[in-house]
């Protein structure tokens, strides 16, 4: 079997091939070849994908312009690949402080912060949901409450309705719950 560490290197000459190759293009000025070479990757998004989410969120940033919703439109049939893409791209806006006080406002990043839940609701990994919410205050709170309630996510609709100042539905909720378990 092939060590992990052969793996990686495999993994980081095919991103370096993908990167290169579309450089290559960009300063022949041949702009139908990087077209072209994005429909061969676009074909190819789920082993791309696959391959490493970080460097292929990276190709998309740079090369796809930043079109995540074209990216997450194809990943569409594979919903824990699509989690993992969303987490990664998360992540990385994360990591950058300013980018999230840019995107306050911003639709596609609450987009994708919905998105998140969905797929999270939808693969019913329910225990992920508060985490999140706690972390990260700009999920929006009523979409968000509506999924959670639906996929009966007590803990995080109780956070959520806290959130939203409805002490009393959180607190119904709660005592609901235990007349559920009683």
């Amino acid at each position: 079997s092939i060590s992990e560490e052969k793996i990686e290197k495999k993994v980081e000459k095919t991103f370096h091939f993908i990167n290169n190759t579309l450089k290559e293009y960009k300063e022949e000025g041949k702009k139908e070849k990087i077209e072209e070479f994005k429909r061969e990757i676009i074909k190819r998004i789920q082993k791309v994908a696959e391959l490493s989410c970080e460097s292929f969120i990276e190709i998309v940033t740079d090369w796809f312009d930043n079109n995540h919703s074209l990216i997450l439109e194809k990943l569409d049939k594979n919903d824990n690949l699509k989690l993992i893409y969303v987490e990664n791209l998360l992540n990385k806006y994360k990591n950058h402080t300013n980018y999230i006080e840019e995107k306050k406002n911003n639709d596609a990043y609450i987009n994708l912060l919905n998105i998140h839940i969905d797929l999270l609701c939808k693969l019913k990994q329910y225990n992920k949901i508060l985490p999140c919410l706690k972390e990260n205050q700009l999920y929006p709170i009523e979409e968000c409450l509506k999924k959670c309630l639906n996929h009966k996510v007590t803990d995080a609709s109780i956070f959520l309705y806290q959130s939203m100042g409805n002490d009393q539905a959180a607190l119904n909720l709660a005592v609901s719950e235990l007349k559920d378990i009683i």
